[in-house]
């Protein structure tokens, strides 16, 4: 029903086709626990999702394709396109985490990630969390501008 793409494959759910070529077989049992709308247009986002993508190794994050045509993915984009952040993250449950609210979701869900998510119980971790995620944010987009001069 939904374009998504993992570990660098494009993957049909419903059908397991990648990239409209031969049938695949899930490299894991465990239903992917996050639906990941990112704004992969930018450089910076988009090497950060590569990276997700290369540290889970659990397969519990799905991405989905901006260019799908089905209509739950592009609900995603859209709503990921109203929002002040680059980053939408939604569990199975429809529950929805946006920029750096969703960086604990993240850390909590890879395997070297569990050791972070403790720092998130000490006072002022999301604000620093926060902090860093416009800091990026705002240099990315001046860098945006740099390079389409």
């Amino acid at each position: 029903m939904l374009t998504l793409s993992k570990s660098n494959e494009m993957v049909d759910k419903g059908s397991s086709s990648v990239n409209g070529a031969a049938d695949v077989q899930p490299t894991s049992t465990m239903q992917p626990q996050y639906k990941v709308a990112c704004d992969e247009r930018c450089p910076v986002v988009h090497a950060l999702a590569g990276m997700l993508q290369h540290w889970d190794t659990r397969n519990a994050f799905v991405f989905v394709d901006r260019n799908s045509p089905q209509e739950e993915a592009r609900q995603l984009i859209s709503e990921l396109d109203r929002s002040d952040w680059s980053l939408l993250l939604v569990d199975n449950d429809g529950n929805r985490y946006e920029g750096p609210e969703a960086i604990p979701m993240i850390l909590k869900t890879l395997s070297m990630g569990r050791i972070f998510v403790v720092l998130y119980c000490l006072p002022g971790t999301m604000l620093l969390t926060r902090l860093a995620y416009n800091f990026i944010s705002q240099s990315r987009k001046r860098a945006s501008k740099l390079v389409t001069l």
